[in-house]
């Protein structure tokens, strides 16, 4: 075989690694940027753009102490979206990240890992005027790093 139609063969095996590859990389990157957003809300109460979520009402927070959940997580009274548990229960697993692929174009979505789970993001979102999911500027450049680099990794090995 010609140096021509080695390397040729070659570039058609990373080529299709790298299709390969990308869908079941993307999930996992996936996974790992709904649990890095799901520990922000819990530990800070932080959105996406750093600034805390709307306030409890002193109603709320009433009923949260009496119910010994005005410290959940260690924050006082800072919502956290999280007196249940259940809305965070499945996210951050491979039911809660959705990947497309279009072309050359790979798309993550996430989602609660059930629709009870949908169900309450979506409806603490739209109480707080924008997604309680939405991962951060920063958030999102490391996952895309990290996809890259895992990308990369994968491709140096391919013989």
């Amino acid at each position: 075989m010609s140096e021509v139609a080695a390397a040729k063969e070659l570039l058609s095996r990373i080529q299709f690694e790298a299709i390969d590859s990308s869908y079941i990389l993307a999930k996992q990157i996936g996974i790992d940027l709904a649990a890095t957003i799901k520990k922000r809300v819990l530990e800070s109460g932080l959105s996406s753009n750093r600034t805390l979520f709307s306030p409890y009402s002193d109603n709320y927070k009433k009923y949260l102490a009496k119910k010994n959940r005005d410290t959940k997580s260690g924050l006082k009274f800072v919502k956290n979206f999280e007196l249940t548990g259940q809305m965070w229960a499945n996210f951050g697993t491979s039911e809660s990240v959705d990947v497309e692929k279009n072309g050359n174009i790979i798309k993550v979505t996430l989602k609660g890992g059930n629709s009870d789970s949908q169900n309450k993001i979506d409806w603490n979102s739209n109480r707080e005027k924008k997604s309680i999911i939405e991962p951060t500027e920063e958030e999102l450049k490391q996952a895309n790093e990290d996809f890259n680099n895992e990308l990369i990794k994968i491709l140096f090995n391919v013989r």
